[in-house]
């Protein structure tokens, strides 16, 4: 996870509970990497602080969150999406992934990966 992180810029790591966002930002940041969390038990302040750090192209910033982030938001630099819990829904998928990418022509290059699970793998289903 994290060579793909650091390796084109600012990443987003998705969790579907805070309690896992706790748990992934606690090993990160344990691995001396350059992370931030947002989830709603933060106040406004620091989760603007921890988004603000993915809109500078250049950077490794990771922020792990909930679906907080998964709409709404447009940052063009956001480079990787690590879906570290399967989404719940086809369409948190689709809006999680569409966080990549933002940017218009030759730059709208993203990442998009999901780590899958084998108890997980069998309940996924993804149109092809």
């Amino acid at each position: 996870m994290c060579d793909i992180a650091l390796s084109s810029g600012p990443s987003h790591v998705f969790c579907n509970s805070i309690a896992c966002v706790k748990r992934v930002y606690a090993l990160l940041n344990t691995l001396k990497l350059p992370v931030k969390m947002v989830h709603a038990e933060l106040n406004k302040k620091s989760r603007m602080q921890a988004i603000e750090s993915l809109s500078k192209p250049k950077s490794r910033s990771i922020v792990v969150g909930t679906d907080i982030t998964a709409r709404g938001i447009d940052i063009d630099s956001i480079s990787t999406v690590i879906h570290y819990a399967v989404a719940r829904a086809i369409d948190t998928f689709v809006h999680r992934s569409g966080r990549t990418a933002r940017g218009v022509g030759e730059k709208a290059v993203g990442n998009s990966v999901m780590l899958v699970s084998s108890a997980e793998e069998r309940n996924l289903k993804i149109a092809a």
